[in-house]
């Protein structure tokens, strides 16, 4: 899978096939030994500003931050493939920036570590 994009862009494309995002695109990462990529939208996409698509474009999540954070930027993980790092004010156990999974399965984003 070959994915181009461009930061501020409406679209990516995918193996040469152009599909529009219901944002402004911040970030792209393609999942590791998955086909699936990962978009992170620009703030003003809305709440719901992650995208999981598919080889295809189709999406197969649209998430939002979890309660108490703000989406910051995506990451590469070892054991999760792609990890959400989110921030919160105050600290929570001493952090403020929090890696989450992906979790296609519940719909959501489930906080795993701190972000170091």
């Amino acid at each position: 899978m070959h994915v181009e994009w461009n930061k501020g862009d409406h679209a990516i494309h995918i193996d040469g096939r152009s599909h529009l995002l219901p944002g402004r695109v911040d970030q792209v990462m393609e999942w590791p030994d998955r086909p699936l990529i990962a978009i992170l939208l620009e703030d003003s996409a809305g709440p719901q500003r992650l995208l999981v698509l598919d080889e295809h474009g189709q999406t197969r999540a649209r998430l939002g931050s979890p309660a108490g954070f703000d989406l910051y930027y995506l990451t590469p993980n070892s054991r999760y493939g792609i990890t959400a790092v989110c921030t919160t004010e105050p600290p929570v156990d001493g952090w403020r920036d929090w890696q989450f999974a992906i979790s296609l399965e519940r719909g959501e984003l489930v906080r795993v570590s701190p972000s170091r």
